[in-house]
């Protein structure tokens, strides 16, 4: 009654209600809630406001009864806001899922479009049923399932792909066309009962490729190699998650993709997947190079103390040189660093011509400590003076007095760097001015005398070894002269700068160091040595509160060694700071107050030589307490006490609109391109392996000693036949000829000449025949129609000779070698033989007597 009441007095609020065009039977057993859900259905056909919050509320609560009631056959209703007639079927529960016809649309709540609504109003959508059948992601491990969809056809074959390498089972496409594909497994000669079937879902409108048909079950057993491995799709799917893999080896490469993907690929496929990785890192070259001034303009922004200078050639704003030193690597080398720099240039490796000019000094712990670098053209005077110039106005080196250059004579260095710091001390790496004199002086001795000479601290002691060179080889004296010994010698050396190196392996190392970057182009090359840089100064930041006491670990052990050669040397003291310090002969006046000794040593290098750390022990002070400050704790946080600014991506650099275009390309020469370096002379490879150079090799061909097959004099008779093996060349040969076994003379050569021949098109035809083949006259034309497969033109007949000429030549070369052993064996056994006789003869007349 109540209910009732309800109604009429909405009637009578709201109007005459308008009769309803149809009854609906929802199917509900509780009479009170069909009744409920029939005025929700007169208020929604009878209401003019559509913000009524009531009336959408009762509408949402409509739309979840009928979802999660059962309808029986088929209801429509009129909808009066959207003028639209909408029919709801019944659904049955279940599906065949092998049967092909069942091509329902389904949506889940991951694919593209699943939220989108049919209608313009929210509220008037019905609510969608979840999916039963998933959708294909490319980030998961590939199971398929039954109606799983993918979103283009590329995305089922790559699908179709990753299960073949995961599972490790080849497959191959049994139908591929535009609106189907078909999948079968390859093993047992195609006879396997795995299966897929994919289609376009015709019924949608996404039309989306789905999963059909499936036969997951394989009668076959999963394999080694597999098709789908290809390089492009190991880039692809497997490589792209592994950092570093463009500088390891192929066999390297290999083995990573059998132990994690259990496939076996070929060398080949690394090869060409190295090649597209490197191809992806370097990128497009004009792009490397377009947004130059954006990042040097990137630099200055992080940092007002960095410095960078980008040079264009105008008006074709093409790449010249590039050259960077940050704030961080120049306060920490003028706060810690000696002042010693050492200078090299470096080839670039990649497609673009070019140079990497570096300049590196030593920390504390004589460890490389990079100050600037550029990229050059070329290594020329103009350019290295122009980059000495950049580096002398941010270190405020002015003229050069009471700093040190090291260099390995770089093409136009010398001249730019007594033009740009007249007076700097110049030092000559001393492993290149010896690899220069061993060309002609070579020797072991040799080279012991000059690194002696190069090592010597006093002049008195140079001039000594210098005579002792003299008295080994005058020629090599006179020519090691012919360089000035204060460019590679330590007695000449400046005594303030507390650095006594004769090379320039720092930065070598440093070169070592930047071998990606000097294979990478433009942006991304500058990026890679900035970001190795900044990894170093943060790693050795906090190295210095691993150390014990003063000193670092490289100091450390050299004193250690230091110690060690001080044991056989004996200590005289005068009583105040004066030390005689003997071993034999030699005696060597050591200075503790001055830090000075005889032998100049300490004077250089500021560490202790073994005779002054003779004398500091015999006082019983602490060693550390005599080495130079510039070897202490203090100054190496000093240098490494400046962090680097990080920089921004290329999406938040400074917009100068200035593009770069890159500099010349490299020629492309025959073959393959180098990019290791020359090895000097006396240089052995890293191999771990002794050269051949100056082995004795021995012929293949006469197996005699000094030459080899390509250069033997014998080789015309030998390989044409015609030599006889000399019987007078065998040592202990018997005076009988040694008969040579007749299975060694046996010779399995096949037919050099044609069992018939006829000329065919101007041609001559030649053919062998064996007892199951045969040739046929064919008529008066005289062509010939030859049964069998060992039908040949003329110049396969030359090659087949030419071939069958070298297998006898070789057979002949072996039976020499097998006919100089019997010999030499009967040799043997004759001499054996006559030994036996005399033996036995000399016993008989023993016995005899």
């Amino acid at each position: 009654m109540e209910m009732g009441s309800s109604s009429n007095a909405r009637q009578t609020k709201e109007g005459p209600t308008t009769e309803l065009p149809f009854i609906v039977d929802l199917g509900f057993k509780d009479s009170i809630l069909e009744a409920e859900a029939g005025l929700l259905f007169e208020d929604e056909v009878n209401s003019e406001n559509e913000d009524d919050e009531e009336l959408i509320h009762a509408r949402l609560l409509l739309k979840k009864l009928v979802t999660n009631s059962k309808i029986a056959g088929k209801s429509k209703y009129h909808n009066t806001t959207g003028n639209e007639t909408l029919v709801q079927e019944e659904v049955g529960e279940e599906v065949d899922l092998e049967d092909d016809g069942n091509e329902t649309e389904y949506f889940s709540s991951s694919d593209e479009g699943s939220y989108k609504s049919g209608c313009d109003n929210e509220e008037e959508d019905i609510v969608r049923e979840k999916s039963r059948f998933p959708s294909f992601k490319p980030t998961d491990n590939v199971d398929f399932n039954l109606g799983m969809s993918f979103e283009s056809k590329s995305e089922v074959k790559d699908a179709v792909n990753k299960y073949s390498v995961s599972k490790r089972y080849p497959f191959y496409w049994a139908k591929n066309c535009s609106t189907m594909l078909r999948a079968k497994c390859s093993n047992l000669n195609k006879t396997c009962t795995w299966m897929a079937y994919f289609g376009i879902e015709n019924r949608s409108s996404s039309k989306k490729w789905v999963m059909k048909t499936y036969h997951p079950d394989h009668t076959c057993n999963p394999g080694w190699q597999i098709p789908s491995a290809t390089a492009k799709w190991l880039v692809q799917n497997f490589f792209n998650t592994k950092p570093g893999v463009s500088e390891m080896k192929t066999s390297a490469m290999k083995e990573m993709v059998k132990r994690e993907l259990n496939c076996d690929v070929s060398l080949e496929q690394m090869k060409k997947a190295k090649s597209i990785i490197r191809k992806q890192e370097k990128g497009n070259i004009e792009a490397e190079y377009n947004n130059l001034e954006d990042y040097k303009a990137e630099i200055l922004r992080s940092n007002a103390g960095n410095t960078c200078i980008l040079q264009i050639k105008q008006p074709s704003d093409v790449f010249e040189r590039f050259y960077v030193c940050f704030d961080s690597c120049k306060r920490g080398f003028l706060e810690g660093c000696r002042r010693l720099i050492g200078i090299d240039g470096a080839f670039l490796k990649s497609e673009v011509k070019g140079e990497i000019l570096t300049a590196v000094a030593r920390d504390a712990n004589n460890q490389m400590f990079p100050i600037a670098w550029a990229v050059v053209g070329s290594e020329t005077k103009a350019t290295w003076k122009w980059f000495l110039e950049n580096l002398r106005d941010d270190l405020q080196i002015g003229r050069g007095a009471g700093w040190a250059f090291v260099s390995d004579q770089q093409k136009g260095l010398m001249p730019a760097l007594y033009e740009t710091l007249p007076e700097v001390e110049h030092r000559r790496c001393a492993r290149h001015i010896y690899a220069i004199w061993r060309r002609s002086h070579p020797g072991i001795e040799l080279q012991r005398q000059f690194w002696k000479c190069c090592k010597a601290a006093s002049k008195r002691e140079f001039e000594q070894n210098l005579e002792g060179l003299k008295s080994l080889s005058p020629t090599a004296h006179e020519d090691i002269l012919k360089v000035d010994p204060k460019f590679w010698c330590r007695a000449f050396f400046d005594r303030s700068i507390k650095c006594e190196t004769v090379d320039n392996n720092l930065c070598e190392a440093f070169n070592g160091a930047i071998v990606p970057a000097r294979s990478q182009l433009g942006y991304s090359q500058l990026e890679y040595i900035r970001k190795l840089v900044m990894q170093r100064l943060t790693k050795n930041r906090d190295l210095a509160d691993k150390w014990v006491g003063q000193l670092g670990p490289r100091i450390r052990r050299r004193i250690n060694n230091i110690i060690k050669a001080s044991n056989y040397w004996r200590v005289q003291f005068n009583g105040a700071d004066g030390y005689e310090v003997s071993c034999g002969s030699d005696t060597y006046l050591v200075d503790l107050a001055n830090r000075s000794c005889l032998c100049e040593q300490w004077d250089v290098s500021g560490i202790p030589c073994k005779h002054a750390i003779c004398a500091i022990r015999y006082k019983g002070h602490p060693i550390e307490d005599y080495v130079s400050n510039w070897y202490k704790k203090d100054m190496y946080r000093h240098t490494y006490s400046f962090m680097m600014t990080p920089l921004a991506g290329p999406l938040f650099w400074p917009k100068t609109n200035i593009k770069v275009l890159p500099a010349a390309l490299k020629e492309k020469e025959l073959g393959r391109p180098k990019k290791n370096r020359i090895k000097e002379l006396g240089e052995f490879p890293r191999s771990g392996k002794l050269p051949k150079r100056g082995t004795t090799i021995t012929c293949q061909l006469c197996f005699k000693k000094g030459h080899n097959k390509k250069g033997c004099p014998s080789k015309e008779q030998i390989l044409h036949g015609n030599s006889t093996f000399p019987s007078d060349d065998l040592e202990g040969g018997s005076s009988n000829p040694t008969h040579v076994s007749s299975n060694l003379e046996e010779e399995a050569n096949g037919p050099t000449e044609p069992a018939a021949q006829a000329n065919v098109g101007g041609n001559t035809l030649h053919a062998y025949f064996t007892e199951n083949q045969s040739s046929e006259d064919t008529g008066a034309d005289g062509v010939f129609q030859w049964r069998g497969n060992k039908a040949i033109t003329a110049t396969g007949l030359e090659r087949l000779r030419a071939r069958n000429a070298k297998e006898k030549n070789a057979n002949a070369v072996r039976l020499r070698k097998r006919a100089a052993e019997e010999v030499e064996f009967h040799a043997d056994a004759t001499t054996a033989r006559q030994r036996f006789h005399a033996l036995y003869d000399s016993m008989e007349d023993n016995d005899g007597q």
